[in-house]
Parts: C-alpha cells; structure tokens; sequence
C-alpha cells in the first residue's frame, strides 16, 4: 500500500489501490468497491 500511496500522489484525479479480492462495481448511477479484502480511495491532488 506504500508504494500506492507515493504513486497516486502524482495524480490529480481520485484513483483505488485494490488487492487480489477485491473488484468495483461501475453502474450508470454508481461506482462500489465490492470487497473481501484491502482497498483504498486516494482522493489526488
């Protein structure tokens, strides 16, 4: 996660760090994290 970190500090936009268990689910009404796992939101810049 500390390597996510010091990559999404680069951005300007909202990006997530997922692990291997974890998936999003892209509606036309939403986004949700769908998880057993680790994630992340790292809001940018």
């Amino acid at each position: 996660m500390a390597n996510a970190e010091k990559w999404a500090s680069r951005l300007a936009v909202p990006t997530y760090a997922l692990d291997d268990t974890t998936a999003v689910q892209v509606t036309s009404e939403a986004v949700q994290v769908v998880s057993e796992g680790q994630w992340r939101l790292f809001n940018g810049l």
